[in-house]
């Protein structure tokens, strides 16, 4: 008997350890020598609502066995469980989502082993702010943000900054201590400048946690990458046309002629000429045709089809041209680059194609037309010139008959540039204004100083200079106008079309405003 319970004995030992040799590992995974770490995101990152959020962890410890039995739990403190798996074979556990509520998280991650024990970790996240735009036009940019439903929300900053990813309390645009005011139309931006907004929360005890960082440029604009000589405005069809053309005409550009484009959303839809280096564009009255001015050459477009009904050559090499009635068109003759030296004008007869003999009842001793600009009375035909010399003079004269005569001369002023232009029986040169007589009607100046004008509405209310809008009756300032311009023109008496050139690019931005 003590033999039979001797190899009972044996049998069972030997069993024992033949098992134990078939799986040598524990019962379970012990968690005393391990520790877990949430990676990302850290304590008190602030995240925004709708966005991926990526949540990793690492498991350590002194001894890292085989993790098949560990496994991991995510859970927020106010959406419940996130992600459950296994730990992978690099002691990591990961996940992302877009649909964490928007609130203020505390994440714990658990990580239980096959008993659940358990080893922990957790994040305090702010996930509760949302910053977009909703609405852009051309002269403002409207911006809204999430509610934010907490009870210790007070209110809300915005801010806007044009240093790159910095913005500090000195950048504050907007405040508001009411949680439901969540909109706001920013119309101060320079329109094209890029400009950094982010909207923070405004906690008890001085806590703010600011939204996301949004990088835009208000306005409508089109970066073209080519510098503009001049535009005109096509009011009847909405069209723009520009004149392609480098600073000096001795700079090489691949494409010169006339840009086609959209007045509403300023795309270019055609280009025409494309290898004359043009000096002057115009309308014809009527808007049937636009003249186009090289040196020596001048082009007839139809509007219509704008394609080119005829050109000529002319001797005198040209400054500018100007269209008037009666198919006529004027001429300043280019007198050299570098010659400050007398100039004068000529008439085209636009219909039959040919100069006219220049007939002119005006003494040699007073025909002094330098440089400058010039601009005519569409109605009568009649001629204004302006010049920026130390000594400016302002003159007009006559064409009837097709003779230059029945000159009058103003001068006197100083500090004056050659921008001048004729609306509504008004003469605009520089900062002054004259009747169509030259008598001084007044001078427009912003703050003490004098303002150069560079067009006004067809109304005739309205003038537009470096230093924003002004009424005409009066020279008084109106608004200012938030667009870097360097030549501007009205399309309707409520809208401008604005450009300013970058010639090192080459390269220019045309605006649209709408006051």
């Amino acid at each position: 008997m003590k033999t039979i319970n001797n190899s009972i004995i044996a049998l069972f030992l030997l069993s024992f350890f033949a098992c134990d040799n078939h799986n040598p590992s524990p019962l379970f995974t012990s968690l005393d020598s391990l520790y877990v770490h949430i990676n990302t995101p850290k304590n008190g990152t602030i995240l925004i609502p709708g966005d991926t959020a990526k949540f990793e962890a690492t498991v350590y410890g002194d001894t890292l066995l085989p993790t098949k039995g560990l496994r991991a739990v995510w859970k927020s403190s106010i959406d419940g469980i996130l992600y459950e798996g296994e730990i992978n074979s690099d002691f990591k556990t990961l996940f992302e989502t877009d649909g964490l509520s928007k609130n203020i998280h505390i994440v714990t991650l658990n990580i239980y082993n096959e008993i659940d024990s358990i080893i922990s970790d957790d994040v305090l996240v702010y996930n509760i702010i949302k910053l977009d735009t909703f609405n852009r036009t051309d002269n403002s940019l409207s911006f809204k943000w999430s509610k934010v439903n907490l009870d210790s929300a007070s209110g809300y900053n915005l801010y806007r900054s044009r240093d790159n990813y910095t913005i500090t309390e000195d950048d504050l645009l907007f405040t508001t201590m009411n949680v439901n005011d969540t909109v706001y139309k920013d119309t101060t931006a320079i329109m094209g400048y890029e400009y950094h907004y982010q909207v923070r929360v405004l906690f008890n005890e001085d806590l703010r946690i600011p939204s996301n960082i949004l990088f835009v440029r208000p306005g409508i604009y089109n970066d073209l990458d080519f510098p503009l000589l001049k535009i005109q405005v096509d009011r009847e069809r909405d069209l723009i046309y520009g004149v392609v053309a480098p600073k000096d005409l001795n700079d090489e550009l691949d494409e010169y002629g006339i840009a086609i484009i959209d007045g509403e959303n300023l795309q270019i839809l055609h280009r025409i000429l494309n290898s004359e280096r043009l000096v002057d564009i115009d309308i014809s009255p009527d808007n049937k045709y636009l003249f186009a001015a090289t040196r020596n050459r001048i082009f007839k477009i139809d509007l219509n089809n704008l394609n080119e009904v005829s050109s000529m050559t002319v001797n005198n090499p040209i400054n500018g041209i100007e269209v008037g009635k009666n198919n006529r068109l004027y001429y300043h003759i280019f007198p050299g680059q570098y010659c400050s030296c007398d100039s004068e004008f000529r008439i085209v007869d636009t219909e039959n194609n040919k100069v006219l003999p220049f007939i002119t009842e005006i003494g040699a001793a007073y025909a002094d037309y330098y440089k400058g600009e010039f601009t005519i009375d569409p109605e009568t035909n009649t001629v204004y010139h302006g010049n920026d010399l130390s000594s400016p003079t302002l003159v007009k004269f006559s064409t009837n008959n097709d003779i230059f005569s029945d000159q009058i001369r103003k001068g006197g002023w100083s500090n004056t540039s050659k921008y001048i232009f004729y609306n509504n029986g008004k003469v605009f040169w520089d900062y002054a204004l004259y009747d169509s007589n030259l008598e001084r009607i007044g001078t427009f100046t912003k703050n003490g100083n004098e303002v150069t004008i560079l067009d006004a509405s067809p109304d005739g209310t309205l003038a537009l200079g470096w230093g924003g809008l002004f009424k005409i009756i009066d020279q008084s300032h109106y608004k200012n106008v938030p667009v870097p311009t360097e030549r501007a023109k009205f399309i309707n008496n409520h809208r401008l079309i604005i450009y300013s050139n970058n010639y090192s690019k080459p390269q220019s931005v045309i605006y649209r405003y709408s006051f």
